[in-house]
């Protein structure tokens, strides 16, 4: 912020009684040469920081309106884009709001917001991933939906970025484990473990990473669980079969692996027969 001329005056004169060899100009009158040479350079001084705020400030705005291309900016994006079945739903370059040109819906319907999971991460070569799904409880788009989405961040996005759009089915997750439970809470316990562990799953952040000691966490806050053995955790994708699936922990083997990244941004429990947590879950009365 520019500085006063009386402000910028007085340090002058700071300065200059600073200095031993101008102790001779010390004329109290406003006539003074020395004195006027310091006001006219105090004036002028005044003016250039002026001209300096008005270029910050010029600056600033022109930076805030700069699409930045940045992760939480294309997760927005991703959150706006609009389908519709019946009605193709296109994007002009307009001025928006704030003054950028930019593309965006002529018309904004929020209920053809489709989009309420996504997450972006920086992938190798210049390329970024874009994972997203639907839904309260996250379902992955359907191929029109994706490729539309496809075609969004390739209209919105910067040129040279590839920016690879996915919406997967949920990971898949089978538990193995012995649970020891009060006796009392019989009619219950197997409900509300399964409960609680399908709620820790859904209160994730969309690509966030699910933990072994949180798994165990939630079961342990059931009323009732008195303790818990894990036996074993397997993890896979939804497009890989079952007979391929990954150990993310096995005690009888030592392998305690701490946490898995879902590769769709989410995950659910395993629906192989046999193999749910209807079939896997041991529970033991003590």
């Amino acid at each position: 912020m520019a500085r006063s001329i009386q402000e910028i005056k007085a340090q002058m004169i700071t300065a200059k009684n600073a200095e031993t060899s101008l102790s001779g100009l010390n004329s109290t009158s406003q006539t003074a040469i020395w004195n006027l040479w310091i006001y006219i350079q105090a004036v002028a001084i005044n003016l250039f920081e002026q001209i300096l705020d008005l270029v910050v400030v010029d600056i600033d705005t022109k930076i805030s309106k700069v699409v930045p291309q940045s992760p939480a900016w294309l997760q927005q994006k991703a959150f706006e884009f609009q389908y519709s079945a019946t009605s193709p739903q296109q994007l002009f370059y307009t001025q928006n709001t704030n003054g950028e040109i930019a593309p965006q819906y002529l018309t904004v319907n929020e209920d053809l917001r489709i989009v309420t999971r996504c997450a972006v991460t920086t992938g190798s070569n210049k390329t970024v991933l874009i994972k997203t799904a639907k839904g309260t409880t996250p379902v992955k788009l359907s191929t029109a939906e994706l490729n539309a989405l496809k075609s969004y961040f390739n209209l919105i996005g910067n040129a040279g970025i590839a920016y690879e759009v996915s919406s997967l089915d949920a990971d898949l997750i089978e538990i193995q484990a012995d649970i020891y439970y009060s006796g009392i809470f019989q009619p219950t316990i197997q409900a509300d473990v399964i409960s609680a562990i399908n709620n820790y799953f859904a209160t994730l952040d969309f690509n966030g990473r699910v933990y072994v000691s949180h798994i165990e966490d939630a079961i342990q806050s059931v009323a009732g669980v008195v303790d818990l053995k894990m036996k074993i955790i397997y993890v896979r994708q939804a497009t890989v079969i079952y007979a391929n699936k990954t150990t993310l922990f096995k005690l009888s083997s030592g392998y305690n692996g701490l946490s898995y990244l879902p590769y769709a941004g989410y995950i659910k429990a395993e629906t192989t027969a046999g193999h749910t947590f209807s079939n896997t879950l041991n529970f033991i009365a003590v």
